[in-house]
């Protein structure tokens, strides 16, 4: 069997241990989080850091999953999606650029049209944001540079 082959069979292979779940007793979680929980841990009552109130707060936010779902659609993707692109190409059309705006497109499209909670849409919309917002005022600062 050619190499291509054989690394097709085993992406599918794998692909299918994680969807169907299968439990392959690699590790024996059940013992892990028992040692985990009775060490000297805070609780989950503690207060924690941003990031967890915001996977928190984000847990929190599945009975508005369809608002979420049309703010990253309409919102993330119809308009700044767009208004990346356009300033990638008045920057000079760097093709790195276009690559990272596709990526993060492409992620948030995926994790929406999958019905993913909105523990995992969420954060992936905020990171996409953040980053599609630092590539537009990278492009800003090229324009003003004049480069």
């Amino acid at each position: 069997m050619p190499l291509a082959q054989k690394s097709y069979f085993f992406l599918i292979v794998w692909g299918i241990i994680f969807v169907k779940g299968i439990n392959l007793n690699l590790l024996n979680i059940d013992h892990m989080q028992n040692e985990i929980t009775s060490g000297s841990l805070p609780s989950n009552s503690e207060k924690g850091g941003a990031l967890s109130r915001f996977l928190h707060w984000c847990t929190a936010q599945e009975q508005s999953r369809i608002k979420w779902i049309g703010f990253s659609i309409l919102g993330y993707i119809g308009a700044v999606i767009p208004l990346t692109a356009m300033m990638i190409i008045l920057s000079g059309n760097h093709f790195a650029l276009w690559l990272i705006v596709i990526i993060t497109g492409t992620a948030v499209l995926s994790v929406n049209l999958s019905a993913m909670p909105t523990k995992v849409t969420i954060p992936t919309l905020t990171i996409s944001l953040v980053i599609n917002i630092v590539i537009i005022l990278y492009c800003l600062f090229r324009l003003i540079a004049g480069a």
